[in-house]
């Protein structure tokens, strides 16, 4: 099987760091997790107090927190949601 991260790959803290510190003031951070690192992305634009529009697809990341999807809006579809959910409660009965 081959695996190819593409462009995705080419993404690391110091460009995230950039690309946060030059976008304009009321810029809306616009994420999803097939994007590499996007932990670190969401954690640099809170820091910087941007609004934030997330999609956590294509799957919920297990090894994140609750705290590591606080965004201004958060877009899922039915696996997400329960998959977010079971995390928010820490609970694995949600169906």
């Amino acid at each position: 099987a081959m695996y190819w991260l593409g462009a995705n790959g080419g993404i690391n803290e110091s460009l995230i760091e950039q690309w946060i510190a030059e976008a304009p003031e009321d810029a809306i951070l616009l994420s999803q997790n097939e994007i590499g690192m996007t932990r670190c992305l969401l954690r640099a634009a809170r820091s910087r107090g941007m609004q934030i529009c997330l999609n956590p697809s294509p799957a919920v990341d297990p090894t994140w927190q609750a705290d590591d999807y606080r965004c201004t809006w958060l877009i899922v579809n039915e696996i997400e949601f329960r998959d977010l959910m079971r995390l928010m409660l820490s609970r694995e009965d949600v169906t």
